[in-house]
């Protein structure tokens, strides 16, 4: 831990913090052997912090893994979407041939930005499940 936290020194990184719950990862269901910790962070460094200033972070919350993820958003005008405009995914669903054949040739085929190129995943797993 000692040469990881030099290593972000010399690289002038700061963690970028996020907005929600205080912890990334949780053990055990019950009160009496439940333990939660911040592990997970997000760093940049100053050059990159000034180039995306309005940027923001968000936790989200765990399904299969015990880890929580960590969102950002690059952009000024983000707003958490509201329930209309959530899409969720069934994670069980990656299990599925046909889906991984899906995602894999959505992918390999579209040459969007990363949020552009989600966002039309989204809708064509939405429609291949519908």
């Amino acid at each position: 831990m000692d040469a990881f936290r030099s290593s972000l020194e010399g690289c002038n990184f700061s963690d970028l913090g996020y907005s929600g719950r205080l912890y990334t990862w949780e053990r055990g269901k019950f009160p009496s052997n439940n333990i939660q910790q911040r592990l997970d962070r997000i760093v940049a460094n100053s050059h990159w912090m000034e180039a995306f200033p309005d940027f923001s972070v968000r936790r989200l919350t765990h399904t299969i893994s015990d880890h929580c993820p960590l969102l950002i958003n690059l952009a000024a005008d983000f707003s958490a979407p509201n329930q209309a405009q959530c899409f969720r995914f069934n994670a069980d669903r990656v299990l599925e041939e046909e889906c991984g054949e899906i995602i894999s040739s959505f992918w390999a085929n579209n040459n969007h930005h990363l949020p552009i190129k989600l966002n039309l995943l989204g809708i064509t797993l939405q429609q291949w499940i519908s």
